[in-house]
This record gives C-alpha cells, structure tokens and sequence, in this order.
C-alpha cells in the first residue's frame, strides 16, 4: 500500500537550477518590497524629526513661561 498522498514532494522534481531561480526571484521581490517600504518610511522619519524640534521649542516656551511665574511671585 502507498504512503497518503503518495507521491515526492514539490521541490524535490526541480532541478538545483531551477530552485536558484525561485530563490534569486523571491530575493528581488524582498528588495523591491524593502526599497518600497524604505520610500515611506523617508518621509514619516522626517515628519518625526519635525514634531520633535517642535515639542522642544514648545518645552523651552513652557519652561520660560514657569521660571517667570516663579519669578514673579518670589518677588511678592
């Protein structure tokens, strides 16, 4: 009596040539995928970078807005 599903398994019929093939093609898809990926991630990082210059200058503004409260009710 044969095995269930008899039979070699799929990559067992191709050829080492025909295996390099599928693997250098799946390689490409990754990179073109990656290269893809990398071109949305570009703006958002500098999106990032921008809110974080802003939070900054924002923090200085509210730092500077608390010294001088403070420094106004010492003088009280």
């Amino acid at each position: 009596m044969a095995p269930h599903g008899g039979g070699t398994k799929f990559n067992e019929n191709k050829t080492t040539k025909e295996k390099d093939q599928v693997k250098d093609q799946r390689n490409e898809d990754l990179k073109s995928r990656i290269k893809a990926l990398n071109e949305e991630l570009m703006p958002l990082l500098a999106r990032v970078q921008e809110l974080r210059e802003r939070i900054a200058v924002l923090e200085d503004d509210r730092r500077d807005v608390l010294d001088k409260q403070n420094s106004r009710k010492e003088y009280r």
